[in-house]
């Protein structure tokens, strides 16, 4: 069977979509299929490990230059692309993944990655870093386990550097698409606030620098206590936010969601 899966994976899905729709499916994917079957070495070749490679380079220049961090974890890290491109920045990282295929890529890139599963194992860091990074990972995280996943994130970070996909925007087992906002809420909960100023200067550099992953940039959160977050001064932003958490998009309409990840 798992031979037969990758060559069977594009038929089989089409057919399932058209009759159940999209997130029905990836719901029971999830459920009936071993994670190994979904997150194989074919995977993450075809859809991760190039585009996170173009984007690292972008999105670790960010993080530097603003955050300056000593330490950084990265939670559901993939292959590993952003810690390596950190790492060589000159920070500590640390990395959790789940899938076997790419904690295989990590160890060739000579990264410290745990496994982990993010709905069920728990892990403490004895202190936080100073970003914790979760970029298109909580959509692939079942709807209950959305509270521990943040639990998780906000233990882990000081700084939180999170990107999540929108309802709508598909992709390989996306089984909680979520509107921004059910994320800023969520932080918000937890003493953790979005600093829309610098979230809203890195999405500008990153769809600027043609290099980063639209996704990316469109889904874009930084979360940060309030102390060291910088508050939106006018109610324009604030509605910014708004219509970026309820769409998948920015204000700037030529921000488009794919359907890629």
């Amino acid at each position: 069977m798992r031979r037969l899966y990758p060559y069977l994976r594009g038929p089989i899905r089409h057919v399932a979509r058209a009759l159940l729709g999209r997130e029905a499916v990836a719901r029971l994917k999830s459920a009936w299929l071993p994670r190994d079957f979904t997150y194989d070495a074919d995977y993450f070749a075809r859809d991760i490990d190039g585009p996170a490679l173009e984007s690292a380079p972008d999105i670790t220049a960010s993080i530097m230059g603003d955050l300056a961090p000593r330490s950084v974890i990265d939670v559901g890290c993939g292959t590993g692309a952003l810690l390596a491109t950190l790492r060589d920045a000159g920070c500590v990282v640390s990395g959790l993944e789940f899938a076997e295929a790419a904690r295989e890529i990590c160890r060739k890139r000579g990264l410290d990655v745990r496994r982990f599963d993010i709905a069920n194992d728990s892990f403490d860091a004895g202190q936080p870093f100073d970003v914790a990074v979760s970029m298109e990972v909580a959509e692939h995280i079942p709807e209950p386990a959305a509270e521990r996943y943040v639990d998780l994130l906000v233990q882990l970070g000081r700084t939180i550097v999170f990107t999540a996909a929108p309802p709508g925007q598909g992709g390989t087992d996306h089984v909680n698409e979520q509107p921004h906002e059910y994320w800023i809420e969520k932080f918000g909960a937890r003493d953790r606030v979005l600093d829309w100023p610098l979230t809203a200067r890195w999405r500008a550099a990153w769809k600027e620098s043609g290099h980063v992953q639209s996704w990316y940039y469109n889904n874009l959160l930084v979360f940060r206590t309030p102390r060291s977050a910088v508050f939106p001064s006018a109610p324009a932003a604030r509605e910014t936010v708004t219509q970026t958490s309820s769409s998948g998009q920015t204000a700037d309409s030529s921000l488009s969601t794919p359907s890629l990840h």
